[in-house]
């Protein structure tokens, strides 16, 4: 029933609720419409993002999805979910960046800690440290043979 006391008919067509000489349009069946239909468009896009970069600023993937118009990261990062051409776009995005980051990090004049967190957390960098050990297993053997030729015990005293 209507606020003005009359009744409504309403009807289900195609999983939405419409009521008698409403016209209703239905949601779309995967969600939010994308913003950039085709690969070249969302291609041009963030193209046009670095180009409109001045020499004082670099490019941040926050900075990217604020001019693309999206309203947070993970809606451009889905992107790459999208097909094989919009994919290859993201990542070449990613690269760009991690390229800015690694040319200010071997320049000049760079607050490199602040770029070095940057390249870990953003850009899958890490710290590698290679211990090489050497272990000489025949000298050990050749002490246990010993041992067992001679009759004598491999174990050690336990002190307390």
């Amino acid at each position: 029933m209507t606020p003005g006391g009359r009744f409504v008919k309403y009807t289900i067509a195609k999983d939405f609720l419409m009521a008698d000489g409403e016209a209703s349009k239905p949601k779309h069946p995967g969600g939010r419409p994308r913003a950039y239909k085709t690969p070249k468009e969302f291609e041009t896009k963030a193209g046009e993002y670095f180009d409109q970069l001045t020499a004082s600023q670099h490019p941040t993937l926050a900075g990217l999805c604020l001019f693309m118009g999206f309203c947070d990261k993970q809606s451009f990062s889905n992107y790459a979910e999208y097909g094989h051409e919009f994919s290859l776009t993201v990542k070449k995005v990613q690269l760009r960046m991690e390229a800015d980051r690694h040319n200010r990090l071997v320049g000049k004049d760079t607050f490199t800690p602040g770029i070095i967190f940057d390249l870990k957390n953003n850009h899958g960098w890490v710290d590698k440290q290679e211990v090489e050990v050497t272990v000489n297993h025949e000298e050990r053997l050749d002490r246990i043979r010993d041992r067992i030729k001679h009759g004598r015990s491999e174990q050690r005293a336990v002190t307390h």
